[in-house]
């Protein structure tokens, strides 16, 4: 079923209905429905196996262009043209989520609907060997975030998330990166990928189904081998990706 393709989508789109504070649910919802039915019920229900976890190897931005957020008031307020990026090294996910698109030229996000103005796909081209080290400076389009499940001394579970200072983040990510490079292209091997805050992070806390879920935007620098780089690249970093979280744009090289 994998088929393989570095690209993304760029979404462009308009609308005067309010968009909710929260709305990682909203969209990955939307996303669902754009597919087909087929696609949609195989990575809602069983996603890319590896060592007992579940990977659906897509991931989408924050709406980024055009909106005026009221916290106060939990929503965003259209004021122009907004935009939002959609991306998976999955070359059928990304051929449905077009062709949907370009059907229905709308998309609903919550209880509103937004006209698509255009839909732009990007490719990137990548040179050299996947073992090869490369550096580049990276901005997160939606937050990065990585977590672990702890047990607290009564017996609860706690989901801690870490901050992009600790040392078990860079371990984590690149845990992750090695994971989905198996999914897709068997064995890593020794590559290895590391990310280091360039500067001080924002964190971005947000509610997904009543759930909340700490990630971090900003500026960081990703060091490592070509092929790992690349695959978050296109599936995202980190944790979370289906939920709105790890995509970012290389600002570099």
């Amino acid at each position: 079923m994998i088929s393989l393709s570095v690209v993304r989508v760029r979404v462009v789109f308009v609308g005067d209905d309010p968009i909710p504070l929260h709305y990682r649910y909203a969209v990955q919802s939307m996303v669902y429905r754009v597919v087909s039915p087929e696609l949609s019920r195989f990575l809602h229900q069983e996603g890319f196996r590896v060592g007992g976890r579940s990977f659906k190897l897509f991931c989408f931005s924050d709406i980024l262009g055009g909106v005026k957020w009221d916290r106060a008031g939990g929503v965003g307020i259209p004021v122009g043209e907004m935009s939002l990026y959609i991306s998976s090294p999955i070359k059928t996910f990304i051929d449905e989520f077009v062709t949907g698109l370009t059907r229905n030229r709308f998309v609903r996000i919550g209880g509103s609907s937004y006209r698509v103005v255009s839909i732009h796909v990007e490719n990137r081209r990548w040179g050299g060997d996947d073992r090869e080290d490369a550096e580049y400076r990276i901005r997160m389009l939606s937050p990065v975030t990585v977590y672990s499940t702890l047990q607290t001394p009564d017996g609860r579970r706690k989901t801690y998330y870490y901050n992009p200072v600790e040392r078990e983040f860079t371990e984590l990510i690149n845990m992750n990166a090695r994971r989905k490079y198996s999914i897709l292209h068997g064995d890593p091997g020794e590559m290895y990928l590391e990310i280091t805050p360039i500067k001080r992070p924002k964190e971005v806390v947000t509610y997904y189904k009543g759930t909340v879920i700490k990630g971090w935007k900003g500026l960081y620098r990703l060091r490592g081998s070509l092929g790992l780089i690349r695959v978050v690249y296109e599936a995202g970093l980190g944790s979370k990706n289906p939920q709105g979280f790890g995509l970012f744009k290389i600002l570099d090289g």
